[in-house]
C-alpha cells in the first residue's frame, strides 16, 4: 500500500485504548503506508464525543472516529463514505449501503461478579433474579455503548416474549446504571454491587488479587466497534487510507494482536473464528437493527430502566 499523504498527520478519537492504537495499530499501518504522525486520544463517551465533533468547525474536527453506533454520528452529517477495502466481508447488519462505516472489531459482553459475595451467574435470567435486587450494575443501556446493543442482540435468541418479560423484570430490580464499563467493574470490585456486565477487554484487565471474575453466558452478545471518516476533516485521504487498512487482511491481523476479535472473523453464519469464546457457548451477533435504528432501542431502554444513577445525572442524552 502506498499513501500520497505519507508524512501527514491524522487525528483519531474513540473507544479503543491508547496502547492498542499507538503501539500496535499505528505502527503496523505506517509500515504498510509510509510514515505519518498520529494524534490519538481515547474517549468512551459517545455522547460527549458526538457533541464535541458537531460543535467544532470542520477543519478542527478529528479525521477518524472509533465508535459504537455510527448512525448517531452519520445522521448529523458528521461522517462521509469512502471506498472500502475490496473483498471485505461483514455481517449485513454491520454494513452501510453508503459506505459510511467499517466494523473493525467485536467485543464479547460478559457477566462480571464479585467472588467474595456470590457465585457466577449461569444464565441471563439470573441477572433479574429477586436475590440480586439492588445488586446489579450495568453501563446504562440507553447509551448504546455496551449493555444496550447486547440486550438488543439477545431479543431474537431468547424469544421476544421471554426477552420482554426478562427486561421488564430486570428494570424493576434497582439496577445501578453507570456511564461506562470501567465504572461497572469498579462497583463490582468494591462490593457495592455483586454482579454486572462489561465488555471482555475491560472485564479481564482487573488487577491481580481482585475478587472480580467474568463468565461468558450463552448466548454471548458480540458488540462491534466501527471506524468512520469524519466529514470535513483536514486529512481526508489519509483518514480513508487508515480506515480502509483497518478492514483489510493486514489491518484485521493487527486488530487481533491488540487482543480483540477482528470483525472479519464473524462469518455470515454468525459463527466466530476466535479462541476467546469458550466451546459450547453460542454468540448473538447481527440479530437486531440497533445500529440503523437506535432511537427505538433507546426509547425501550429508557422506559425499562427509568431511574438513572447519579453518575448519569446532568449528562446530555438525546
Amino acid at each position: 500500500m502506498t499513501d500520497p499523504n505519507a508524512g501527514g498527520r491524522l487525528v483519531v478519537r474513540g473507544l479503543t485504548d491508547v496502547r492498542s492504537v499507538r503501539e500496535i495499530l499505528w505502527p503496523a499501518f505506517t509500515t504498510a503506508a509510509g510514515p505519518a504522525e498520529l494524534d490519538y486520544r481515547q474517549d468512551v463517551d459517545m455522547w460527549r464525543l458526538r457533541a464535541a465533533v458537531a460543535g467544532a468547525e470542520p477543519a478542527d474536527r478529528p479525521d477518524v472516529l472509533l465508535v459504537a453506533d455510527p448512525v448517531l454520528f452519520a445522521r448529523d452529517g458528521l461522517v462521509q463514505g469512502w471506498e472500502a477495502a475490496a473483498g471485505v466481508q461483514r455481517l449485513p447488519a454491520w454494513m452501510d449501503a453508503e459506505g459510511r462505516w467499517m466494523s473493525v472489531y467485536v467485543q464479547p459482553i460478559v457477566a462480571v461478579h464479585n467472588s467474595l459475595y456470590t457465585r457466577p451467574p449461569r444464565t441471563w435470567a439470573e441477572l433479574a433474579d429477586e436475590r440480586y435486587d439492588g445488586r446489579v450494575v450495568v453501563e446504562a443501556p440507553e447509551r448504546m455503548l455496551t449493555t444496550g446493543p447486547a440486550f438488543a442482540e439477545l431479543r431474537d435468541p431468547l424469544g421476544e416474549v421471554a426477552w420482554t418479560a426478562w427486561l421488564t423484570t430486570l428494570g424493576q430490580r434497582s439496577v445501578r446504571q453507570v456511564a461506562d464499563n470501567e465504572r461497572a467493574v469498579l462497583h463490582v470490585a468494591t462490593g457495592s454491587r455483586w454482579l454486572g456486565l462489561a465488555n471482555w477487554n475491560v472485564a479481564r484487565r482487573v488487577r491481580p488479587g481482585s475478587p472480580v471474575r467474568h463468565v461468558f453466558l450463552d448466548p454471548t452478545p458480540l458488540v462491534p466497534a466501527f471506524a468512520v471518516v469524519v466529514a470535513g476533516g483536514a486529512a481526508v485521504d489519509l483518514a480513508r487510507a487508515f480506515v480502509t487498512w483497518l478492514g483489510s487482511e493486514d489491518g484485521q491481523d493487527a486488530v487481533g494482536r491488540t487482543g480483540r476479535i477482528p470483525a472479519a472473523s464473524v462469518g455470515a453464519d454468525r459463527r466466530v473464528r476466535s479462541e476467546v469464546i469458550p466451546d459450547g457457548v453460542s454468540i448473538a451477533a447481527g440479530n437486531a437493527d440497533w445500529i440503523t435504528d437506535p432511537d427505538r432501542w433507546i426509547a425501550t431502554f429508557r422506559s425499562s430502566f427509568p431511574s438513572a444513577s447519579a453518575e448519569l445525572a446532568g449528562k446530555q442524552r438525546d
